[in-house]
């Protein structure tokens, strides 16, 4: 039978996706659309083949549990695989559930018939490799090759990304406004930024775009090398001092995507993050909900400019 295919372009990582159903990709936003295509990945991306099935799913002897969400997914594992469990309240099958081997070669996700619509004569499904799955997905690719998921906005300023992290509520897209209301700026995202490396030989980190976008609904598929971060605090002005590698550590943790309930995975992405600290200079930001904070960035860009 033949397949239905989309790639789902992340970071310069590459789920390749397949169906036999035509796939539909329910998105209101929009903040898919820059990062979904037809093609084949790019010789610069890592691919991942992700296989869709429609049917029930089996759980296999001897799984066992290891992480909660508290609302909307869970984390098995047996001595194969890792299974990402998306579960719908008041509904007794998961709506679809996401088979990672231990290598990494290949994801299988079973789909309930729930995913399935016979609207406009023919049978369609929609397509589960979207938030939460793709994040999860991107988390473990990034474990392998060299990378982490930061709760940040990110802009591009002279060619090089600048990346402001922060928890919920410390203004990442109240200041991703005030940026872009400013020409010098190409925002990347309000919510979600990745740092990885480019690839063998890594010459720097760089931060990406993600589709997963916060209030301001900014999610570009776009990138650039990494030249700082600014950890976000409010303040009665605007005000950048520059923090030791220890005071960073400590704010970059809470705002990182760290899977704290995996053993296996949580070494690679904390190594990540130390050299992400060692190979980028990182300051505190305190910052008022006007224009004047995008001037402020651009003061510490006139004073850090590569020489």
């Amino acid at each position: 039978m033949n397949r239905q295919s989309l790639c789902l372009t992340i970071a310069d990582l590459t789920f390749q996706i397949s169906a036999a159903l035509p796939l539909r990709h329910e998105d209101p936003q929009h903040a898919y659309d820059a990062f979904l295509s037809a093609g084949r990945p790019g010789p610069d991306t890592v691919a991942l083949p992700v296989r869709l099935d429609v049917g029930p799913f089996t759980p296999p002897a001897g799984w066992r549990r290891i992480f909660e969400s508290g609302r909307t997914w869970r984390l098995f594992t047996d001595d194969a695989a890792r299974y990402i469990v998306r579960t719908v309240s008041g509904m007794p099958d998961p709506l679809w559930v996401a088979r990672l081997p231990r290598d990494l070669s290949g994801v299988t996700v079973t789909c309930s018939e729930r995913l399935v619509s016979d609207a406009d004569g023919g049978r369609t499904l929609a397509n589960p490799v979207r938030y939460p799955l793709d994040q999860l997905l991107t988390l473990y690719v990034l474990a392998r090759h060299g990378g982490l998921i930061l709760h940040a906005a990110g802009a591009v300023l002279n060619g090089r990304a600048l990346v402001f992290p922060g928890k919920s509520g410390a203004g990442k897209s109240t200041l991703a406004r005030c940026l872009a209301g400013r020409p010098e700026f190409r925002l990347l995202s309000d919510d979600r930024i990745v740092a990885r490396t480019p690839g063998p030989p890594a010459v720097s980190i760089a931060a990406h775009g993600t589709p997963w976008p916060g209030d301001a609904g900014i999610a570009r598929n776009a990138g650039a090398p990494l030249a700082a971060l600014f950890f976000l605090e409010h303040g009665r002005s605007n005000t950048i001092r520059e923090l030791r590698r220890d005071q960073a550590l400590e704010r970059l943790l809470p705002a990182a995507s760290v899977p704290w309930h995996d053993r296996e995975t949580l070494p690679a992405v904390l190594d990540f993050a130390d050299q992400l600290l060692a190979r980028t200079p990182a300051f505190a930001f305190a910052f008022t909900p006007v224009h004047a904070a995008a001037e402020s960035v651009l003061d510490w860009s006139r004073a850090h400019q590569p020489s």
